[in-house]
């Protein structure tokens, strides 16, 4: 069943603000005096009015006892209704409150549901069902219908079961037009993945669904093969592309579920479909595994190329400081008093007899200046060089700008693949035998850095003539790599290494959406307009920041490096003495009757049943789900839970984990948790809401899959779990994500697809949560970034103009702005924030892609310009604001916190290693780990308040200053690992030392003589 908060249906707030009173339950003068003519009595006049608000509000019938206490005490202020026992119970069971709703209906000009409303929700469902999978999008299209055509919505069951009938039927209908395109060869292609030659020998199938495993060269090559065999598995006209691309991504989750056995017992047509879904899911994924593999290599190469050049300086180091020493002596003969003749002759002595040897040693030395390890790469490079050149042949790389330089070297490298001279000449002659005879180049080679350019071109050939093989091969490579990350190149067909532009909202829905976008976010869309708006915000900013400097207690220069001094904070009286009390009062529990206490509560595991249609539901499907959210969230493992779990079965752990629950069942699950936590109190002495920091924590893992890297700082192999933690302590969102990547990149899309009814809109992190192009895409989507920056003295602060000259803070400022820059890439910006607003398009992705330095790409160019503005606008306001620095920095603690929280859950395994190598398993066992974190913070927040209500009933008041120091990451009152029992009245069998072992008989070697 979809979950009510997941859809627009609404619901009435448990705890409305004074401004949500005024606005939604104030009576009109003309509401009051139709009450007045209805009713008699106060009782059925105050529950007339409670309707009629409610049902304004809902568009369907409520209790009015369900009412929110505060909003039938504001009804009755207003009416005047005082001085008797609100009864409501009592009027919801009376005939007049029929009779009140007839009328409420008729004077609000809604139909009550009925056969013709049940009609518009299914014909609407229909038509959104061709193109949207989830229930709630098919819900939410179904009352926004029932409110055009002004029906009264029916119950949210109702809905929820129309829209599982529709987009049943819907899917049947698809599955038929699919089935009907294919051919009887085809057929029979698609009928052979579920076939297995042997008992023991695994299908096509099982193949099918395989991940990568570790970045190695023999696996990139096995990558390689498999893309063409899915190549060959593709079947073109299918009918799979008229389904849209959300409904192919839920048939291949489905799909990707379900084993051989279960795919041939379904129906042909859905059968059909569900693999063509599933090919063409994995054919996407193996172009984005076999780009990101070979990034990896390419990056090891040059890693290795580094060690080497580390190596050589080594190694050298005694014959670099001769030639030092050579060139000293040479100066002081040159220096030294007497005539030219004789001061050569010393400074011949200096250089001997082989000077040559010198000017060799000399020009080995500066080939490697700045650090250029280039001509080391040869040696590793030609392992990769066959593997490089097949992958090559099966990537269609296409340029995502006018620029065809690299694409024109790739074709260049691929003609010369089998030549074996060291040089390959890069001219030709045209016009040949004519006045207009010339030789003109054959690539352009402008994009060439330098420290390529003395090793690929001949360096006495003045214009280049002629290119080195090898190095240029590598050359291409290397910005193959790069180029793929950054986005400037592309492989049509891939998910993350797509053609991002082409995933934008069109100009023309850029232009009907800017100025309200605009005014939702408050700022002008135009350039000159927005440009004007950020200069004054830095100039403001810059001459507070000045002006304030001379009083600044905590802030000083020294050395000329700007430093803040940080306030001691005292810790306000009775913080002990609270945090005792809760320690003795707390009740202790298991983790496993937490987990089962949580879900009578809440009912979480409602959000938990088959992924596929076909699948039958199960007996005792609570304790299991709650079992396995166990198994999986603490790490034990599904052989151990059996052992210490009485009632378990390993097997049965295993296919709930594979059938029943999905990574997105388990975050539904996780906001159902949040939306319920958000109603306690004593949050909200904690946090308003509105604010959320983000830090990530080392995971140890397999190193078979391309998640897994070496973590400098950790040391070890592993990945980052990376979380959103709200200012009230509930943790909103989880990914898993690489080592190697800078996680800032990951910062927004938390915030993004967070549902839950906490809603921040300012974000802390560290060092590793920000740069510029995340400051500027955060400000145009609406988010406050405020991280805590690690030598943020060294970052490029931005002046408004040239001249622009500060009395104080003025040796601070380092760049000057590019205004021209910013206003004509304003509408581009502009378009990839509504892209990201309108789920066109993830953040993650594009900060990817704008994260990485591009020569052709203007609007990284123009993200970089502005997130510069922006972070020089935060940094001058932290630098003057010691309250702001307190906040940031108590913030980032608690994301510190509840990372060693949730890696205290994670007590089982050993060492705490994620023990698989699939990549959407590991994420999914993030996943469970917050959901069993978020369980004990909602069970230690339940329990502290238990315990401040009772001290307040006896009398005890609480300061707010000292509540709002305490944290819900309770961990001493909860046992771990179960119970265990000593029991001495245990009679084991006697020990018997010399029982007998029967071992096989061998036979006697021969004696040899």
């Amino acid at each position: 069943m979809a979950s009510v908060h997941e859809t627009a249906y609404p619901r009435l707030k448990r705890n409305p603000s004074n401004e949500d009173l005024s606005a939604i339950y104030t009576p009109t003068q003309e509401e009051l005096a139709l009450a007045k003519h209805l009713t008699r009595s106060a009782q059925t006049q105050l529950g007339f009015l409670v309707s009629l608000k409610t049902y304004q509000r809902l568009g369907y019938a409520i209790k009015t006892s369900d009412a929110p206490t505060t909003a039938v005490r504001h009804i009755a202020t207003l009416a005047g209704l005082r001085g008797f026992q609100p009864d409501l119970a009592t009027y919801d069971r009376s005939k007049a409150h029929q009779r009140h709703l007839r009328v409420i209906r008729s004077y609000l000009q809604i139909t009550k549901y009925g056969p013709q409303a049940s009609a518009v929700v299914h014909e609407s469902m229909e038509k959104a069902a061709l193109t949207k999978h989830e229930l709630p999008d098919l819900i939410n299209v179904a009352i926004e219908e029932l409110v055009r055509h002004r029906f009264e919505l029916p119950a949210f069951y109702t809905l929820d079961q129309a829209a599982r009938e529709v987009r049943k039927a819907v899917a049947t209908k698809q599955y038929e037009q699919v089935s009907q395109t294919l051919k009887r060869t085809e057929r029979v292609k698609l009928n052979r993945l579920f076939v297995s030659a042997s008992l023991v020998e695994k299908s096509l199938w099982n193949r099918l669904k395989e991940d990568p495993g570790k970045p190695l060269l023999s696996r990139l090559q096995e990558w390689i093969e498999r893309l063409e065999w899915l190549a060959d598995l593709q079947i073109p006209n299918s009918g799979l592309q008229d389904i849209p691309a959300v409904k192919i991504k839920a048939l291949a989750a489905e799909a990707q579920s379900l084993d051989a056995a279960r795919m041939k017992e379904m129906s042909d047509a859905k059968r059909y479909t569900l693999a063509l879904a599933l090919l063409s899911s994995q054919y996407a994924n193996t172009l984005d595994d076999l780009a990101e593999m070979f990034i990896k290599r390419v990056r090891q190469l040059h890693h290795k190329g580094a060690e080497a050049l580390s190596d050589y300086r080594r190694r050298t180091q005694a014959r670099t400081d001769e030639l030092i020493d050579i060139f000293l002596h040479v100066l002081l003969a040159y220096d030294s008093e007497g005539r030219i003749t004789t001061r050569f002759k010393s400074m011949k002595i200096v250089i001997g007899n082989d000077p040559q040897q010198l000017i060799d040693d000399c020009q080995e030395h500066l080939a490697y200046v700045g650090n250029n390890y280039f001509s080391f790469l040869t040696r590793f490079y030609r392992a990769h060089r066959a593997v490089f050149f097949r992958l090559l042949e099966q990537l269609p790389l296409c340029s995502s700008t006018q620029d065809q330089s690299l694409i024109n070297a790739v074709e260049f490298i691929k003609a010369h693949r089998s030549k074996r001279s060291k040089w390959v000449p890069m001219t030709q002659i045209v016009n040949q035998g004519s006045p207009d005879e010339a030789v003109v180049p054959m690539l352009d080679l402008s994009w060439v850095p330098n420290k390529w350019r003395s090793l690929i071109m001949d360096s006495q050939q003045t214009p280049p003539t002629k290119v080195h093989r090898l190095y240029f091969e590598l050359c291409v490579f290397s910005h193959i790599s790069l180029e793929l990350q950054s986005g400037d190149l592309y492989i049509p067909g891939s998910n993350e290494f797509g053609d991002y532009y082409s995933q934008l909202i069109s100009w023309e829905e850029y232009q009907d959406s800017a100025e309200e976008y605009g005014k939702m976010i408050n700022l002008p869309t135009e350039g000159k307009a927005f440009v004007q708006e950020m200069k004054h915000r830095l100039r403001e900013a810059a001459k507070t920041a000045d002006q304030a400097f001379p009083t600044n207690a905590h802030l000083s220069f020294k050395k000329d490096r700007l430093v803040i001094h940080k306030r001691q904070r005292q810790l306000p009286e009775g913080l002990a003495e609270v945090k005792a009390l809760i320690e003795r009062k707390i009740k202790p529990v298991s983790i496993l009757d937490v987990l089962c206490d949580t879900e009578k509560w809440l009912n979480w595991t409602q959000c938990f049943g088959p992924l596929s249609g076909f699948d039958a539901k199960i007996t005792d499907p609570v304790e299991r789900y709650i079992a396995t959210t166990f198994c999986f969230g603490c790490n034990i493992g599904t052989s151990q839970l059996e052992r210490s779990l009485p009632g378990t079965n390993r097997r049965q752990i295993s296919w709930i984990h594979h059938r029943h629950i999905s990574e997105e069942n388990i975050q539904q699950a996780i906001t159902e948790i949040i939306d319920s936590y958000n109603r306690f109190s004593l949050p909200k002495v904690w946090g308003s809401g509105k604010q959320a920091s983000v830090d990530g924590t080392k995971w140890d893992m397999y190193e078979q899959n391309l998640l897994a890297e070496y973590h400098i700082r950790y040391g070890g192999y592993g990945g980052i779990g990376y979380y959103h933690i709200s200012d009230t302590y509930i943790a909103l969102f989880s990914h898993f994500i690489p080592c190697g990547v800078w996680e800032a990149i990951y910062i927004l899309d938390g915030l993004l697809k967070n549902t839950s009814e906490i809603q921040p809109d300012t974000i802390h992190g560290d060092t590793q949560s920000q740069s510029c192009t995340v400051f500027a895409l955060a400000f145009l989507l609406g988010i406050t970034l405020m991280p805590r920056i690690r030598g943020w003295q060294s970052l490029a602060f931005y002046r408004p103009s040239r001249g622009t000259r500060y009395k104080h803070l003025d040796s601070l400022f380092t760049e000057v702005t590019d205004w021209d820059l910013i206003e004509t890439h304003l509408p581009d910006m502009l378009r990839v924030a509504l892209s990201i607003k309108e789920g066109k398009v993830q953040a993650s992705t594009l900060l990817r892609k704008l994260g990485t330095n591009s020569r052709k790409n203007k609007l990284f160019q123009a993200f970089h310009e502005l997130g510069g503005v922006l972070r020089t606008i935060f940094l001058l306001q932290y630098i003057n604001d010691p309250q702001m620095q307190e906040t940031i920095h108590a913030e980032t603690n608690k994301c510190e916190s509840f990372n060693r929280f949730i890696k205290w859950l994670a007590f089982g395994g050993e060492n705490q290693v994620l023990s698989s190598n699939n990549r959407a398993e590991l994420r999914k066992r993030i996943k469970y780990n917050h959901l069993v974190a978020n369980c004990l913070i909602f069970y230690n927040v339940s329990e502290m308040s238990r315990i401040l209500n009772e001290e307040a009933q006896n009398g005890r008041m609480f300061d707010a200053e000292v509540l709002a120091l305490l944290s819900p990451y309770w961990m001493d009152h909860l046992n771990r690992f179960g119970l265990f029992f000593l029991d001495q009245q245990r009679n084991p069998p006697p020990i018997n030392f010399d029982i007998p072992i029967a071992l096989k008989e061998q036979e006697a070697e021969p004696i040899l003589v």
